[in-house]
C-alpha cells in the first residue's frame, strides 16, 4: 500500500508541477486544463500525502534517516505548496516562495525515492 500511495503522491505532484511547465512553455492547451483541475489535484495531492505517511509509519524503523528526512521535507513542502497556493491566489508576485517550495518538494521527493 504504501509504494501504490507513494506512487500516486509523486504522479499527483508531477500533474501539479506540469501547470508552470505547460505556462512557461506556453502550451496554451494544456495549461488552460491543467489550470481546470489544478485545485482538484492539489486537494487529492494533500490527501494522498495523508494516507502515504499513515501507511508508511509501520515501514518507519525499515528505513534509513535519510529516506525518511526527505520524506518528511517532501511532505512539508508539499503542504506549504498547496496550501499557500490557496492563499495567495492569483498574486504573481507572491509566487516566489511558492515555486521555491515546488523545487524543495521535487527533490526533497526524488531524494527520498532514490535515496
Amino acid at each position: 500500500m504504501c509504494n501504490f500511495t507513494g506512487t500516486i503522491y509523486m504522479i499527483l505532484g508531477s500533474i501539479l508541477l506540469l501547470k508552470y511547465v505547460s505556462r512557461k512553455f506556453q502550451i496554451k492547451r494544456m495549461n488552460l486544463f491543467l489550470g481546470k483541475w489544478h485545485k482538484k489535484t492539489s486537494i487529492l495531492f494533500l490527501i494522498v500525502s495523508v494516507v502515504h505517511t499513515i501507511t508508511s509509519i509501520p515501514l518507519f524503523s525499515q528505513n534509513s534517516f535519510f529516506t525518511l528526512l526527505w520524506g518528511w521535507i517532501g511532505l512539508i513542502a508539499g503542504f506549504v505548496l498547496v496550501v499557500g497556493g490557496f492563499f495567495i491566489g492569483k498574486h504573481k508576485k507572491s509566487l516566489t516562495w511558492h515555486r521555491w517550495a515546488a523545487i524543495i518538494y521535487t527533490i526533497s521527493t526524488f531524494l527520498h525515492m532514490f535515496r
